[in-house]
């Protein structure tokens, strides 16, 4: 079940639909890799195992369709966010293929488990092979990283139809996790696509 802790947003997190507020851009340069350094709190080198392990479970989960237990990997505040530019900055500065609020994704969860989708009629199958994980800034409890994915899509040919084609997508997925005492949580999970402006059609996948 998601937190049910105040709402706590960090700087790169898409502002409110409506506000004039663009998340911080990003950087890698060494002032902005702040290590933590407080009591338990491990540094980079510390933490990246454990982030390997999360985004390998995340990445099981929606292979293997069990996306209420993807879903309660979020927090009750968390956003879920693939744009269509390149180097997108807000939501409201270009098109998004999805820019959920954790209610609008629940919503998207039910759906895909509903049995009277007809857009996964018959359910898609799905294969991720994820890069290593590259931390690019931690603050207090949360980290942001980034990692190359490569995501294969199957959908089974119904009666009478011809085997469809397989799509596949790559790109980089950037993550802010929480750090909790049991591992981690997700507070905004944002997908750039190399070909995000490609005209995809019916996209009925979770990234």
């Amino acid at each position: 079940m998601p937190d049910s802790a105040p709402p706590r947003r960090d700087s790169h997190s898409p502002p409110p639909r409506g506000s004039n507020l663009a998340p911080a851009a990003e950087t890698d340069s060494p002032d902005s890799r702040q290590e933590d350094s407080g009591p338990g709190i491990p540094g980079q080198h510390g933490l990246l195992p454990a982030i390997v392990d999360f985004l390998a479970h995340e990445s099981d989960l929606l292979d293997e369709r069990r996306f209420a237990e993807w879903l309660a990997l979020f927090h009750a505040d968390a956003y879920y966010w693939v744009p269509v530019t390149p180097d997108q900055s807000a939501p409201e500065a270009g098109p998004s293929y999805i820019y959920d609020a954790y209610v609008a994704l629940a919503a998207r969860v039910k759906k895909l488990e509903d049995r009277r989708n007809i857009t996964q009629e018959p359910a898609s199958r799905t294969c991720r092979l994820l890069g290593m994980p590259r931390i690019v800034r931690t603050t207090g409890d949360q980290v942001v990283c980034r990692t190359k994915f490569h995501l294969s899509e199957v959908r089974p040919a119904m009666a009478g139809e011809r085997q469809r084609p397989a799509r596949s997508f790559s790109g980089v997925a950037t993550h802010t996790l929480t750090k909790q005492s049991h591992g981690f949580r997700i507070a905004g999970k944002r997908i750039d696509l190399i070909d995000s402006e490609t005209a995809y059609e019916g996209i009925s996948i979770l990234f």
